[in-house]
């Protein structure tokens, strides 16, 4: 793929040419490096690093409809009216079909904000705005995808971005605290493995842990010195040594400095 950075591009064609985006308006932009392939999806859809690396390019190994998710990372405090998807197609073959927002407002309820069904065809550089009702996100946001696939051609995901309306650009520590912010893992339940979000406001030593049902310590994730910014790691449902572990519901845990937060997964065989 040969053009401009996709984030700063797409950062300006929203910014430049979409309506609305009236002097002062808050935008808050991340890559799409947390997209997967939805389970069901996975044998075939493949999603891997782009050109450039903030990019994520969906590829499928036979024509088909598939879909792909990312969990997202928000301020609790803010009003979204607004989710932008900008993309690239490589050919005509291959493109988006389906736009869909779920917001995890505890870890056994999700509810659908937005489910378009819109054919984004055509090749080239392109952002697709999804207008929603105003929304404060209670709990963590996942971004669903639903692709037209076809071998011969690919699409890449080149940056994500929700629109502000009447909040400060900063975002009291109160309501977003400084030291983490753990997301509900996606999927779940857990079938052969798992993604784990989180947020590092500022370096620190990050461990996560994951606990059997009863209170066992199976698996530690991670141990190390991470710089600020937006983490994830994957969990195979299994334990230290590599043995699959038994269906129910663990925890897992996350320390940052001296902050823990915890939530629960469901392992299903």
């Amino acid at each position: 793929m040969k053009y401009l950075p996709l984030l700063p591009l797409f950062a300006l064609l929203v910014l430049g040419v979409l309506p609305g985006s009236a002097r002062g308006d808050h935008w808050i932009w991340m890559d799409a490096g947390s997209l997967v392939p939805d389970p069901g999806s996975a044998s075939h859809l493949s999603v891997v690093t782009g050109s450039p690396t903030e990019a994520r390019r969906v590829t499928a190994d036979q024509r088909g409809d598939y879909w792909a998710h990312a969990g997202l990372i928000l301020p609790s405090s803010v009003g979204i009216d607004s989710v932008v998807v900008c993309y690239q197609n490589q050919g005509p073959e291959s493109y988006i079909t389906q736009t869909r927002l779920t917001t995890m407002l505890t870890p056994a309820f999700s509810q659908i904000i937005v489910d378009e069904g819109t054919d984004l065809q055509g090749q080239g550089s392109a952002c697709h705005r999804v207008p929603i009702a105003e929304l404060e996100p209670a709990g963590s946001l996942n971004l669903t995808l639903r692709f037209q696939m076809d071998p011969a051609a690919y699409v890449e995901i080149g940056a994500i971005g929700f629109h502000v309306r009447n909040v400060a650009v900063g975002i009291p520590e109160r309501e977003y605290p400084s030291g983490l912010l753990l997301l509900q893992n996606y999927p779940n339940p857990v079938r052969g493995a798992t993604w784990i979000q989180y947020e590092v406001r500022e370096p620190a030593r990050v461990t996560i842990e994951v606990y059997s049902p009863n209170g066992r310590l199976v698996r530690r994730l991670l141990d190390a010195r991470e710089p600020a910014g937006i983490r994830r790691v994957q969990w195979d449902a299994k334990d230290d040594h590599g043995r699959p572990l038994a269906a129910g519901v663990y925890a897992y845990r996350i320390r940052i400095g001296d902050r823990v937060g915890a939530r629960q997964m469901v392992l299903v065989p």
